[in-house]
């Protein structure tokens, strides 16, 4: 934290009279409550920082032995000095708690010291109450123990640089500023993660791709077993006792014939030879949907990190990246289409017909389905149920719908119903009825 800003802030503080509440909302995040404004205090290592920001929900509820000092010590306690200690990025803030038979008093010591930050009480005489961190003697040489009283971090060799901060600004202005940075560099981060993360599914999905044989080959391989089964069986009456490699004469001049692993007769040998020439044949007619699959899971992954290089917040990424959550054995079921959540609505949609049609076939008549109006795209479905589902939510889902679609930027219209009011005419062809409708702009 600039160290400029941090005494702005510890003014600020001073200017205050009481602390309404101290509590952890994160691991190293902390929602300072004052008389008349809310601050939050980041000790993540490293990027340290203090902030203003609108409420922040889901936040963690914490109960450690240092949680508890902090309610006893600095829940309702008149504020009564703030500063910043020498040249070290150390705020200081002297508390009085006030209770119905004495009174406690105690100074909570923020230190944004680049990657040793820590939250340490300390009684008047210095003594360490408790700490975010505890530190022994082996890790620092300056420890940080209860009941031992905390040495003084020395003074900087090299005084720290005081960056100006931009002039006419408050200091309401400037933490509002730190929260923005904050935001900004929480957002390329899971940018950062989720796009590693996606890329190396798509590099398998490469390779796998490369690794196709080709049609004509097992089409090839085919006629050549299916040509060795009718030339065994042509040949049977000829053959005595089995042996694994027998020589027989063909139309192209003398063969030498290799029998199959698992034969033990020459007859077992042509049959395996025909079954085997019809699997090949098979999988040369199916080769193309195999190729078609991954090839639409890796256009898939392009669109989707394109859309994550987009995004414009961390709950956009965690939408369309979310972590992956460990199942119970029984739960795992592999679905046929892609998924994912927006406020705990899931989200379901198909990335060619055929998990179109899957997917419409999975979905209950008080689902709601999605689509893009006159572009043949993904169905979407959201399994809300009979619930109502909220605009914010169906805004947010046809945005996705637009987003992975392969066009140019403009207006698009996404057409919305109850899945009992869509019906399947053709392969993944509908007509549907009772719809509204929702205008989406592409960039």
């Amino acid at each position: 934290m600039n160290l400029s800003l941090l005494r702005r802030f510890s003014e600020q503080l001073a200017s205050h009279q009481t602390l309404v509440n101290l509590k952890r909302t994160g691991d190293n995040l902390f929602k300072l409550e004052c008389d008349n404004a809310i601050y939050y205090i980041d000790l993540t290592r490293g990027r340290s920082t203090a902030f203003i920001a609108p409420p922040l929900f889901g936040m963690k509820q914490y109960q450690a032995p240092f949680d508890l000092s902090l309610q006893r010590y600095a829940a309702r306690a008149n504020i009564l000095w703030a500063r910043v200690e020498g040249g070290n990025r150390i705020l200081q803030i002297g508390l009085e708690n006030r209770g119905s038979y004495k009174s406690l008093r105690s100074i909570l010591q923020l230190e944004f010291t680049g990657r040793n930050t820590n939250a340490i009480l300390l009684d008047e005489a210095g003594v360490v109450i408790d700490a975010l961190r505890h530190i022994g003697n082996e890790r620092s040489f300056r420890e940080v123990k209860i009941g031992q009283k905390l040495d003084s971090l020395p003074e900087p060799s090299k005084p720290l640089a005081e960056r100006a901060l931009p002039e006419g600004l408050g200091i309401q202005e400037l933490l509002e500023m730190e929260y923005q940075k904050r935001l900004e560099r929480e957002l390329l981060e899971r940018q950062k993660g989720a796009i590693l993360s996606i890329e190396k599914k798509r590099e398998r999905l490469l390779l796998s791709l490369s690794q196709i044989t080709n049609e004509e080959e097992l089409a090839q391989e085919a006629k050549r077993l299916r040509g060795q089964g009718a030339l065994l069986l042509a040949n049977l009456y000829k053959l005595s006792s089995f042996s694994s490699c027998v020589k027989l004469e063909s139309q192209e001049g003398e063969v030498s014939l290799e029998m199959p692993p698992l034969a033990r007769s020459f007859s077992e040998a042509a049959q395996i030879f025909f079954e085997s020439s019809k699997k090949l044949e098979q999988k040369a007619k199916n080769l193309h949907i195999e190729r078609e699959m991954l090839e639409d899971k890796i256009l898939f992954y392009n669109r989707q990190i394109a859309l994550i290089k987009a995004a414009k917040s961390v709950e956009d990424v965690m939408i369309l990246a979310p972590k992956k959550q460990r199942a119970f054995k029984s739960e795992e079921k592999k679905e046929e289409f892609e998924s994912f959540f927006i406020e705990g609505v899931k989200v379901s949609f198909g990335k060619n017909e055929r998990e179109n049609v899957k997917l419409l076939q999975s979905a209950k008549a008080e689902d709601t389905w999605l689509h893009v109006r006159d572009i043949p795209s993904s169905h979407m479905i959201l399994r809300g149920g009979k619930g109502k589902i909220h605009a914010n939510i169906l805004q947010k889902a046809a945005e996705i719908l637009v987003g992975f679609l392969d066009v140019s930027g403009g207006n698009y219209w996404v057409d919305f119903t109850k899945r009992k009011f869509v019906k399947i005419t053709e392969g993944a062809q509908v007509v549907y009825a009772k719809h509204e409708t929702i205008t989406v702009k592409k960039e």
